[in-house]
């Protein structure tokens, strides 16, 4: 509590509006406390309204990840996808999965304040993740193969390898829609 008042994420959207996971969400101590613990240092930086929506995307990005990761894993070590195209191939459909999560997640959510045609910012929002993809993909490709599979067991390989490529990705991805998808 800051000032006696608990912090709220989401002031753009009335809680009747809002899906039922994202009311149940806003009401949990450990969701208020971690944003404030996020929140207060970003503050002076880019002020509030930016902080709180860097950390919803952040949590939208969490799930994202979570999706992402789940895809990747079950591609190659539950269908044997091991070949260089192959595990190419079940990052992109993983990637490409998450963006649908992400997009749906980041309108309802994160940007929810903003108005406009939600088929033109799905677009741009898919353009922002298809060079993310490349992006990721690339990144993804050169760690595995040269940064971390010769020397480390291919299952840490692998995540090592993903989650170097969604680290820089998301400074990538966090830019573009905020300054050109949902403007």
């Amino acid at each position: 509590m800051a000032g006696g008042k608990q912090m709220q994420l989401s002031t753009s959207v009335t809680e009747s509006n809002e899906p039922a996971f994202l009311l149940f969400l806003r009401q949990q101590g450990w969701y208020q406390m971690l944003a404030k613990i996020i929140i207060k240092p970003l503050r002076p930086l880019i002020g509030e309204q930016e902080a709180k929506r860097l950390v919803k995307y952040g949590m939208v990005g969490v799930s994202g990840t979570v999706i992402e990761l789940g895809l990747l894993n079950f591609f190659i070590f539950a269908l044997g996808w091991n070949s260089d195209t192959q595990k190419i191939a079940a990052n992109m459909i993983a990637v490409s999965l998450a963006i649908v999560s992400n997009f749906t997640w980041n309108r309802l959510w994160t940007f929810a304040e903003v108005g406009g045609d939600r088929r033109a910012q799905f677009v741009k929002f898919v353009l922002v993740s298809i060079i993310g993809m490349l992006i990721n993909s690339a990144i993804f490709f050169l760690s595995d193969k040269y940064l971390f599979g010769p020397w480390l067991h291919s299952v840490v390989a692998v995540q090592l390898a993903k989650f170097t490529a969604i680290a820089i990705t998301l400074t990538w991805n966090f830019t573009a829609n905020r300054f050109w998808t949902f403007k």
